[in-house]
């Protein structure tokens, strides 16, 4: 989940879950430079994440992602993106991120939460 000025992926900050083959689950902050695999930074970006407030929780086919940031309002044009099966990041391989398999931008109103 990721927002965004534009409501385009590059330049925007992200959170992305997954669950590692033990079932443990990781969140991480990415900043989207751009949409090459190698500038997609782990560890980066623009979003004030409240520290050991990121969880993911997986409950049969289902993850849940949760974060909690420091801000008065966050970016309205939010991201959703959903990463291929199998591909995870690593450390092996330094956190990258694979190309996603399906993605949506909205703008989303927080006043009402409509999207």
């Amino acid at each position: 989940m990721g927002f965004s000025k534009n409501g385009l992926m590059v330049g925007s900050s992200a959170v992305v879950g997954w669950v590692n083959p033990n079932g443990t689950g990781t969140g991480l902050q990415y900043f989207l430079e751009e949409q090459d695999p190698n500038q997609v930074v782990p560890n980066q970006g623009e979003l004030k994440l409240v520290e050991n407030k990121t969880m993911l929780i997986r409950q049969g086919n289902l993850m849940y992602l949760a974060f909690q940031l420091n801000t008065p309002q966050p970016l309205v044009e939010v991201l959703y993106a959903v990463g291929p099966n199998g591909k995870l990041p690593s450390d092996a391989n330094g956190l990258k991120l694979t190309q996603h398999q399906d993605r949506v931008s909205t703008t989303l109103n927080y006043d009402t939460g409509n999207a």
